[in-house]
């Protein structure tokens, strides 16, 4: 039998985690063969991915058994049962027949699914309405209930004035003045479970008694900087009366900090910093020659620490004063977000653990699990470093019932855990890695029975060299823990044995930031440099895959690739809005919606005379008649206006025969219509609302086997393996903190509470009793997350491992950053690379599947980006050049601008500055750069759907405006597009666009004028 009835499992990168998980759960159901076993067991992940391959995989294993196939798990099942590999064969027959006669009973779940059947099956008993809607993304409702709060401004006074004092508050402080965007920052904690909890409490405070507390605390701020400034002049008055100069202060530091005092200037660092009474302590304030006693010290000293008292005391109320601030304003959107479910019935899936932790909490047995205690006894947890304080104890019970019981057969049952503190990555979704290493040491085990905890040591995944380079880089990176879990995790829990015996690569590059005048990158560059060199190796597109830790880097990444005709997939391009077919659809039902809506039509038509030879003449003049002119080309929007979006989208690809073939991206959109139309047939008003919320997340679905390079996030590559990976941009932030905020106890003999959310910073440890605690554990959980996350892109690699940071010199003060951990690891500081290994060679692969043989369009799919027409005909250099001057354009706003500009070019940058000249003196161009001249550039319009377009220079004359547009490479029909677009924009703002000139940028300046 199994031998012990609770398993932990430490499973490292490539460990063979889904084996081991695998081969519990068939060894389960092998020794209960007739008991239909499968149906007591209970196995929970946490994404869809997972639980299909476990499926996979034991579906696989029992029919390798049944067929007589050779698979390593046979021994170990019949070796753990005691049984012979025929009577194991036998059974596994038996159990695979009765699977698939009760395939519904084959109960592998992820986590979210089986509360939503919870909750779903005992809706009654928890209140709910049994017809409620399951929403898997809340941030939209958090929108919408941020925009009713905002719309609140003006009825509501009180909301009305914190919201303003509010904003003024961001702009004081130089932050962005978008207050729908501050918020939407802000409101995240919302969803989170501990904030949640807490947050009920402050939400008992009625607002205008919040705005009377708040009252209060400014009015003792400001009592506390009156004595500050008297406490400053007694420390001024000690200096004068012993005539102590700045001179006579070391670095002048004293004099400075009391300067700053002065000005109130509380967030500089010499303030801020606090270290004037370990000065005093070191004895680092005075220079021997003030000629201060031990006497005369120690008053300055005490002067010094009241006025040090006060400081602390402003940061305090400052800190209460913003926390009061926002959460009042978190108050009302709460209140709004709950009125927006009831009213539609929603139930995020973020607040399933909460309504059932609600239910059981005061329950020693819960009724919710007694029924299904009685169907399950054995759980599988995967995947354990990333479950919430929440789930984890919602699931207790369920597992206590099983675990601590005695079945029929006299036997208990029992629970399998598998995780990995080093993989865990998602701290911000709740994630709380210390319940898996607690659980390890048998701390804080919520069983009666103690756990098994078996460390998986073996790495099936990666080359010898990779798992070498790793076991060694890692163990001297745990040196940066102050913790001891934490630091053991990588100093004597992450070495790996290789299985993988070929030979692997890891080259490190330390490469200069990007030039700020040429904007090259040296990451991409060299990136560039590498996969070109792969693919002689024998290695194709799609063995590469390119991580990345933010999607502003993923976008970079694919523009660039796609700019050097590399075929790419990447979230960005997978994203059904960018694609033209989509931008067209979407633009027929504005269109349809709205028959005034301009851009809608040039959207329309300019797609339609895309191929057209005169296409803009012909979509110019459309614009002038546009009902009229779909009607010639038989379509009659007047016709659809009560249709429903899905009719009107359908009737819209038959009349367009949109595409001859099955296209993705259309696919992935007619998907997404019938999934907004679920209940009930969506109006196009309706449609076009939830598109704008979705339209981001939405992609295009495509085969696994496209030859193109992967981008991703190293989120979305946690749990994937790759032949070879590609880190640039790998460098971290200086942040110390990743949570911004938590709740600490504070007597503010003001509020009737003592528990108030405030920021995490340094700050906080000087005046809440438990802020050092609170501030150096989030500092050392931050560590935690980014080694974490380094540890999970450079397991990702098979063969080779690519990885592309910034120079570090040795004197940085970073202690924690990659770069600087990188460096000291490999003893670079001056030199660019760091290269062990050799990359296997491969053999050339069949015929390669091209991209142009899939069924959609592909061309479009892999290279084309929303505004991006670039032709690859032209040099690069001279594209880079024209950019050059481009940038230097937008800081001239008239001739005299250009003698600022020669003082700042060095003698090689000459040529910027000629080229510029020769743009602002041109003759046909000269009259916009005149000194009298109101003129914009590069000025940001906002349009009414929240999109932006940023002409290059607006020139303006009473209501007439010109439009200069730079360009360079060669003349394309998609510049004159823009151009047009700019101008109907201005039109429909009031002004007469009286001319329209796009300048190249080239060895020649070409001027188009645009009629």
């Amino acid at each position: 039998m199994i031998s012990s009835s609770f398993k932990i499992y430490n499973a490292s990168a490539g460990s063979g985690k889904t084996f081991q998980l695998a081969q519990n759960y068939v060894s389960l159901m092998i020794a209960r063969y007739k008991s239909q076993p499968y149906k007591e067991i209970l196995a929970l992940t946490f994404t869809n991915k997972a639980v299909g391959e476990m499926k996979d995989r034991i579906l696989y294993v029992l029919s390798d058994f049944t067929e007589g196939k050779e698979h390593p798990m046979l021994s170990f099942i019949a070796t753990d049962l005691n049984l012979s590999s025929t009577e194991v064969r036998q059974r596994a027959q038996y159990v695979l027949k009765d699977i698939l006669h009760n395939y519904g009973y084959f109960e592998l779940s992820t986590i979210d699914k089986f509360t939503h059947k919870i909750l779903r099956t005992f809706a009654i008993d928890l209140k709910l309405n049994s017809s409620f809607e399951v929403v898997i993304d809340p941030k939209e409702i958090i929108r919408e209930a941020i925009n009713r709060t905002i719309n609140q401004i003006g009825l509501d006074q009180n909301l009305t004035a914190v919201l303003t004092a509010y904003t003024f508050d961001k702009i004081q402080e130089g932050k962005n003045w978008n207050i729908a965007f501050k918020l939407q920052e802000e409101s995240k904690v919302l969803l989170e479970d501990a904030f949640r909890n807490e947050f009920k409490n402050f939400n008992q405070l009625d607002i205008e008694d919040i705005i009377s507390y708040r009252d209060q605390f400014f009015e003792s701020l400001s009592t506390c900087e009156d004595k500050i400034q008297m406490d400053r002049r007694a420390c001024e008055t000690f200096l004068h009366e012993h005539n102590i100069t700045a001179a006579e202060c070391r670095y002048q530091f004293y004099t400075k900090w009391l300067t700053k005092i002065k000005q109130q200037n509380w967030e500089d660092n010499f303030i801020k910093k606090n270290t004037i009474l370990d000065r005093f302590e070191k004895k680092t304030v005075f220079a021997r020659s003030a000629g201060l006693d031990e006497v005369q010290l120690e008053e300055i000293k005490d002067l010094s620490s009241k006025l040090n008292d006060k400081i602390i005391e402003i940061y305090r109320l400052k800190s209460i004063i913003e926390s009061i601030s926002s959460f009042t304003i978190l108050q009302k959107i709460h209140e709004n977000y709950q009125a927006i479910c009831e009213e539609e019935d929603l139930l995020p899936i973020s607040e399933f653990n909460a309504k059932i932790a609600e239910e059981i909490k005061n329950q020693p047995t819960p009724y919710l699990y007694e029924r299904l205690g009685e169907k399950f006894k054995h759980f599988f947890l995967d995947e354990f470093q990333d479950t919430s304080i929440t789930q984890w104890k919602n699931l207790i019970p369920l597992f206590a019932n099983g675990l601590e019981g005695i079945q029929e057969d006299n036997q208990s049952g029992s629970l399998f855990i598998v995780g990995d503190a080093k993989q865990a990555i998602y701290r911000w979704r709740d994630g709380h890695a210390e319940q898996l290493i607690e659980l390890s040491q048998n701390k804080n085990n919520p069983f009666s029975v103690k756990p098994k905890t078996i460390t998986l040591q073996d790495n099936y995944r990666s080359s010898k060299t990779i798992v070498a380079f790793n076991n060694a880089f890692f163990k001297n990176a745990s040196a940066v823990f102050e913790y001891d879990d934490y630091r053991q995790l990588y100093a004597d829990k992450s070495n790996q044995n290789p299985k993988v015996k070929s030979e692997g690569k890891i080259q490190i590059h330390f490469l200069n930031k990007a030039d700020k005048i040429s904007k090259e990158e040296p990451h991409l560059i060299q990136l560039k440099e590498d996969l070109l060199r792969v693919l002689q190796k024998g290695y194709q597109y799609k063995d590469c895959a390119v991580l990345v830790q933010r999607n502003a880097e993923a976008q970079k990444v694919a523009q660039f690739l796609n700019e050097e005709n590399i075929p790419v997939i990447s979230a960005e391009a997978l994203l059904i809005k960018n694609h033209p077919a989509i931008i067209f659809l979407i633009a027929i039902l504005k269109f349809v919606l709205n028959t005034k809506d301009q851009e809608a039509a040039f959207e329309i038509f300019d797609f339609i005379y895309v191929s057209d030879t005169k296409r803009f003449e012909k979509t110019k003049e459309a614009l002038t008649r546009p009902i009229e002119q779909l009607k010639t080309l038989g379509f009659h929007t007047e016709l659809l206006k009560n249709e429903s979006c899905s009719n009107v989208l359908h009737l819209a690809l038959a009349h367009f025969k949109l595409p001859s073939n099955p296209d993705a991206y259309i696919a992935a959109l007619v998907e997404e219509v019938h999934n907004a139309a679920r209940k009930q047939q969506i109006s196009i008003a309706s449609f076009l609302s939830y598109y704008s919320l979705k339209s981001d997340k939405i992609s295009a679905k495509v085969p696994s086997s496209l030859n193109a390079v992967q981008i991703n996030t190293i989120h979305s590559a946690k749990g994937l393996e790759f032949p070879l990976v590609f880190l640039p941009f790998f460098s971290s932030s200086q942040k110390k903190t990743n949570q911004k905020m938590a709740w600490f106890d504070i007597d503010t003999k003001v509020l009737p509470i003592n528990r108030i959310p405030l920021k995490i910073q340094k700050n906080t440890t000087y005046f809440s009793s438990k802020g050092k605690d609170v501030y150096d554990t989030e500092v050392q959980k931050t560590i935690l997350d980014k080694i974490n996350l380094m540890y999970v892109a450079f397991t990702r690699a098979v063969y080779g491992l690519y990885v592309y940071t910034n120079k570090v010199g040795k004197d940085s003060k970073s202690k924690m950053s990659y770069e600087k951990l990188l460096a000291d690891y490999c003893g670079l500081f001056e030199e660019n690379l760091f290269d062990i290994g050799v990359l296997p060679t491969i053999s050339k692969q069949a015929k390669e599947e091209r991209l142009s043989s899939l069924t959609y369009q592909t061309s479009q799919f892999i290279h084309w980006q929303k505004g991006n027409y670039k032709k690859m005909s032209f040099s690069s250099a001279s594209i880079e050049k024209g950019e050059i001057v481009h940038n230097k354009l937008a800081l001239i706003k008239k001739q005299s601008d250009l003698k600022n500009l020669e003082l700042e070019l060095s003698q090689e940058e000459k040529w910027v500055y000629e080229k510029c000249q020769a743009i602002v003196n041109h003759p046909k161009l000269s009259a916009y750069y005149k000194e009298d001249v109101i003129a914009f550039n590069e000025r940001p319009i906002a349009q009414i759907d929240g999109s932006v377009c940023i002409p290059d220079r607006l020139i303006f004359s009473d209501s007439n405006v010109a439009i200069i547009d730079y360009k360079t490479g060669k003349v394309n029909m998609s510049h004159e597009k823009q151009i047009e677009k700019y101008a109907l924009i201005l039109s429909h703002m009031g002004y007469d666009v009286i001319h329209k000139l796009l300048v190249y940028i080239g060895d020649e300046i070409t001027i188009k004028s645009i009629n």
